[in-house]
């Protein structure tokens, strides 16, 4: 019978299906009596009791050769398991997805993360923008991973076509400025980045910033050889704070037929007039001081679009009177600024501008904001973006802008607190309005934003009723106010992280809105899209929320994007 049950037992593990638990008896008063005192057990207690310590022994010893059988099999099973894991792997990595990737997906991936590195504020756009010389960054890092990524990085000629040389970190990389062949493979690097852009059209990021520029024929040789290229420029971004670039090399051809935009970082200086044949030349930007390059009268008769950054409001003032076909204007004033500026009288007329963009970088003089409003007359205003000081006199100031100019605006964006756009009295045209609150952390914003919303609506005003005790409000028999901007087709609000509203907050002040800017006799319903940048947490909120559903329901399109 024995036999039978180790025939059954197994030999690695040592389980047995007619294993039964050892049991211990219950200590009994007897044991107790027993373990407290030094007296003999009797001769029947002897017996039984060394019976159990002989069951339990061998208990004992089957249970350390089960353990370490088992313990000898677990790691018998993490051997195999690592072995296969190592086994596999090689055939995973060949059936990748990545490897079976057309070459036209792989194109637009290179593209967006090489698109990414750029920003568009004037002000890092130099710094961010990858160096075109630079082995490590892209797109020349997308084919060293492989021969077929490398053939789609070369043949991708789009890849190729901006083109950034920055001349104090070419001085900061030995291995291409030190030596004769160093720069001799900088110069090798550059002809190939240029040749693998094809035919195409190229923007220019020049940085020549650093000092003794003048002197270095380095420098002289890497200009002259993009300027070389010069006539497939269609914008160029120049750092150069002297203008020397202008003054002692040959920077741009003889003519610059695809050059739309030129950008230029400049600060104060000796002054030069800029003058080049672009006959497609329409935008213009500064960073810095306006009067250090300014564009020559052939070329400010082509310019539509100027763009300004930390450019004081006399210089503005001083290049847009010089730009008569000016469509669109956009400034950054510089933070902290506080100048004497007086009031141009009569008001310069831009009977062209379509666009005006004022936004702040900080504290600034708001006498000057009025004056520099109070300054310029603009017809033709259709699209209006402000980020301004408030107050009751910016209130007058833009009353008496719109007045003198008679514009009927189609766009608005502005920061949550101006507020003094609802003072407009031409709303009927506005299609699109734009709110952002404000980065700087004010606490009061939320509360700003929450107004606006309520400017919107289109409510009767409440009031309690002083004769009746029993109610608590009652609505006022004139009838409702004049809706804002009826033929309001999108509302975007912009929301940062700071912001104290939360998704309940948002959703209900929009409902609210849109509740009370439906025609009661029609079913039309403005706005028709909604649209709400927001931080990730809140954006989840405002997607989850119950309200979004219902505004869907209305016929109405709400975009949420987090960030």
């Amino acid at each position: 019978m024995s036999s039978q049950i180790e025939d059954k037992r197994c030999q690695k593990c040592g389980y047995s299906p007619t294993n039964t638990p050892f049991l211990i008896p219950e200590e009994s008063l007897r044991i107790r009596s027993l373990l407290t005192s030094n007296d003999c057990p009797t001769e029947d207690e002897e017996n039984v009791f060394r019976q159990i310590v002989i069951d339990g022994q061998s208990e004992i010893e089957l249970l350390e050769l089960r353990i370490a059988q088992t313990a000898a099999l677990l790691q018998s099973l993490e051997d195999s398991l690592l072995r296969a894991q190592s086994g596999i792997s090689s055939f995973k990595s060949v059936l990748n997805p990545v490897r079976r990737l057309p070459a036209e997906v792989l194109e637009n991936i290179f593209l967006r993360v090489h698109g990414e590195a750029v920003s568009s504020d004037p002000e890092t756009y130099f710094s961010r923008t990858p160096n075109s010389l630079d082995l490590m960054a892209s797109p020349w890092v997308f084919g060293r991973v492989c021969r077929s990524w490398n053939a789609v990085v070369v043949n991708t000629r789009s890849l190729w076509t901006r083109v950034k040389v920055a001349m104090n970190w070419l001085e900061q990389t030995p291995r291409l400025a030190s030596s004769p062949n160093g720069r001799a493979l900088a110069l090798f690097l550059l002809s190939k980045y240029l040749a693998r852009s094809g035919a195409l059209p190229l923007v220019i990021i020049l940085d020549v910033s650093q000092s003794g520029y003048s002197s270095s024929e380095f420098a002289t040789i890497i200009t002259a050889l993009l300027s070389s290229c010069s006539h497939r420029w269609e914008a160029l971004f120049l750092r150069d704070p002297s203008g020397i670039s202008f003054t002692t090399m040959q920077l741009f051809g003889p003519s610059l037929p695809l050059l739309k935009h030129v950008h230029i970082w400049a600060a104060p200086g000796t002054e030069n007039r800029i003058d080049f044949i672009a006959p497609s030349l329409t935008s213009w930007s500064i960073l810095g001081n306006a009067h250090i390059l300014t564009p020559s009268s052939r070329l400010s008769s082509q310019i539509k679009i100027y763009s300004s950054a930390q450019v004081s409001y006399s210089e503005v003032l001083g290049v847009v009177r010089q730009l008569p076909r000016l469509r669109t204007l956009r400034m950054r004033f510089p933070s902290g600024s506080v100048e004497a500026v007086d009031r141009v009288d009569p008001p310069i007329v831009l009977s062209n501008l379509k666009e005006l963009m004022m936004m702040n970088t900080g504290r600034s003089s708001s006498r000057n904001w009025r004056t520099f409003v109070d300054s310029i007359t603009c017809p033709a205003l259709d699209t209006l973006g402000l980020d301004t000081p408030s107050g009751s006199d910016f209130v007058e100031t833009l009353e008496s802008f719109e007045s003198r100019s008679n514009f009927h605006l189609k766009n608005i964006d502005l920061s949550a607190t101006v507020g003094a756009i609802f003072k407009l009295r031409n709303s009927v045209n506005t299609q699109s309005f734009v709110v952002r609150d404000s980065r700087t952390g004010n606490r009061s914003v939320p509360s700003a934003v929450k107004r606006i919303l309520s400017h919107l609506s289109h409510l009767p005003r409440i009031e309690a009723d002083p004769e009746d005790a029993s109610t608590t409000v009652t609505l006022q028999t004139e009838p409702p106010r004049e809706i804002l901007f009826p033929n309001l087709r999108r509302l975007e609000l912009h929301l940062f992280s700071f912001t104290l509203l939360n998704a309940s907050d948002t959703m209900d002040e929009l409902m609210s809105m849109i509740i009370s800017r439906t025609a009661e006799e029609t079913s039309d319903i403005t706005p028709r899209e909604i649209f709400i940048k927001a931080p990730d947490v809140l954006a989840r909120g405002l997607v989850a929320h119950p309200f979004r559903y219902e505004l869907m329901q209305r016929g109405i399109k709400v975009e949420i994007l987090g960030f």
